[in-house]
């Protein structure tokens, strides 16, 4: 009877209690991320956030094959950026407006995967060769905001402002030139940027299967005691 009287509370509570929709990863949906090799800064724009970040690109910007190839090679552009960032000012996080430069930090793992591109490039000035390709691109990741409660020059991390798993998608253009004079057919790239487009929001539980849950627990609790008063009644 105990365990009855407990599978109606459960059905009843799932049944009454407001369903909390919450997502493994925030979609990043503007913003992008960019750098020159000396400083590295990432934009995310999403439904919670509106966060521009960034830091010593020597430090924490990645990108294996930015130099060394040649016109007609087919390149990977891919990127990582792992490292401690801090926020550029005028920054909103959950709603609160963060106005100066260096209030937040932030430490990010992010891996930019882009589709392999062929490079083509013409002649610029002084027998030098400039490339200008785009791709697409995917990123995954994760970072973590916190308030600072040093300096932008002593930064120290606070409390935790936000945690999350980050995903987003869009297009990724490559600059470059030749790297020297002597080699002119050998290309680096100046400035990689990755822009990020809106994506479609990833699906959540809705009312609906909740409450078919919900009933359908109620039901097999429901025909259980139904059988349990019919044993009592045939002894």
């Amino acid at each position: 009877m105990k365990t009855v009287i407990a599978g109606l509370c459960c059905a009843a509570l799932l049944l009454c209690t407001p369903a909390v929709a919450s997502a493994d990863s925030m979609t990043i949906t503007g913003g992008g991320a960019g750098t020159d090799f000396v400083v590295a800064g990432v934009h995310f724009i999403s439904d919670q956030l509106d966060l521009g970040l960034f830091g010593s690109a020597m430090n924490i910007f990645q990108m294996p094959n930015s130099f060394g190839f040649h016109v007609g090679d087919t390149v990977d552009f891919s990127a990582t950026l792992n490292g401690p960032l801090i926020n550029t000012g005028h920054d909103v996080v959950n709603g609160v407006l963060y106005q100066n430069q260096g209030a937040l930090l932030a430490s990010a793992t992010l891996s930019f995967t882009a589709v392999p591109v062929t490079v083509t490039a013409s002649p610029g000035q002084f027998g030098f060769l400039m490339f200008d390709v785009t791709t697409p691109f995917t990123m995954s990741g994760s970072f973590q905001v916190d308030r600072n409660i040093g300096t932008s020059l002593n930064p120290i991390h606070g409390d935790v402002i936000l945690r999350s798993d980050v995903v987003g998608a869009g297009t990724l253009d490559v600059r470059g030139f030749s790297q020297n004079s002597l080699t002119p057919t050998v290309l680096s790239v100046d400035t990689p940027t990755f822009a990020f487009a809106a994506q479609s929001p990833s699906p959540t539980p809705e009312p609906a299967t909740l409450l078919l849950v919900g009933t359908g627990m109620a039901g097999l609790a429901g025909r259980r005691f139904r059988r349990r008063q019919g044993r009592g009644a045939t002894r």
